[in-house]
């Protein structure tokens, strides 16, 4: 009898939970949810995942997201999330939800841009006590040969201001996390050297890498 009210308990717990968790009474108002996920915990708990669009790239079966929140259900609050990158992907396994952030940068084949992951959070129970865990990955490396280039062709650019912006800037960024200087000193600077030519989009995302920058001086 014990046992059986104990499952009863948990049961109806978790359905009113559901029931309760509602995406749209969120930050999400006025803007139709695409989808959500349910996150189940061992102790009752229950996540949902709200958000708005999710994004799939060529060659690339992982899920990506951005744009979403995390219900906690029991709270009706949202959980805290990092800094928005441009995508997340997440994952539950384990007991545990992991939320890793991912940028573009150019380091695959001939500098192209891959999904590169930078970071991942754990978001775990201890009893009923949510904890969050946070690592930062190491981000790869250029070559010598990958950061000279790098750099000449951002000496080129300085002059005709006539080549892929975006890749430029990402490239420095990763030639200055490769410890080199110069491409410390060209990325630092880069929205002033540039600041005539630049788009709104550039501006911001090139923000969003220079924060990635500070973060791992």
């Amino acid at each position: 009898m014990k046992y059986l009210l104990l499952f009863i308990i948990a049961f109806f717990g978790v359905e009113l939970y559901a029931q309760n968790c509602n995406c749209i009474s969120q930050q999400f108002e006025e803007v139709e949810v695409a989808s959500t996920k349910v996150f189940n915990f061992k102790n009752g708990q229950q996540f949902k995942l709200c958000l708005v669009a999710t994004y799939n790239f060529k060659k690339d079966t992982t899920d990506y997201y951005k744009d979403f929140i995390i219900l906690n259900c029991e709270t009706q609050k949202p959980i805290n999330l990092p800094d928005t990158p441009k995508y997340f992907s997440i994952f539950f396994k384990e007991d545990t939800l992991t939320i890793k952030e991912i940028i573009d940068l150019p380091v695959g084949k001939k500098l192209q841009f891959v999904k590169t992951p930078i970071a991942y959070s754990k978001y775990y129970f201890k009893g009923n006590t949510l904890l969050m865990t946070k690592q930062n990955i190491t981000l790869p490396k250029y070559s010598s040969r990958e950061i000279q280039s790098s750099l000449n062709d951002y000496k080129k650019t300085i002059v005709k201001k006539s080549i892929n912006l975006k890749l430029l800037y990402s490239r420095l960024l990763v030639a200055a996390l490769s410890d080199n200087s110069d491409a410390k000193e060209y990325f630092m600077n880069f929205e002033n050297s540039f600041s005539t030519v630049m788009t709104a989009v550039e501006i911001e995302d090139y923000n969003t890498l220079k924060s990635l920058f500070n973060l791992n001086l």
